[in-house]
């Protein structure tokens, strides 16, 4: 089966990326966690495939948008429209490794966090 939804220039992701930034830096919130589902596909493009394992995107309010996803899934997340216009770092992360670690260094610069 095809999917039938119209393609959406990655320009439009990043576009929105940088407008939930503001909202982020507007609102005082440090960061945005994202996990698997509409968000997600609205804001980078990328049809995550729901699994166990732990996909999810780390939108800071400023600085780089990082798409932590399990290594075999990190070709499709790199392909997605943002990652593909460099508006988001792919992280990916192996069966042995600290997902929840990973995003929590992601997290660990600067002092006194609101996350969203």
């Amino acid at each position: 089966m095809t999917d039938a939804r119209p393609a959406i220039p990655g320009v439009r992701h990043v576009e929105r990326l940088d407008r939930a930034q503001a909202m982020l830096e507007r609102d005082g919130v440090s960061a945005l966690l994202i996990g698997v589902g509409a968000d997600l596909r609205y804001l980078t493009g990328y049809e995550a495939m729901p699994l166990e394992r732990l996909t999810m995107l780390v939108l800071p309010a400023r600085g780089s948008p990082t798409l932590v996803a399990p290594r075999l899934e990190a070709m499709a997340a790199a392909g997605s429209p943002a990652a593909r216009l460099e508006a988001v770092q792919v992280a990916p992360w192996d069966e042995t490794d600290d997902a929840h670690g990973l995003v929590a260094s992601l997290l660990a610069s600067g002092t006194g966090h609101q996350i969203g």
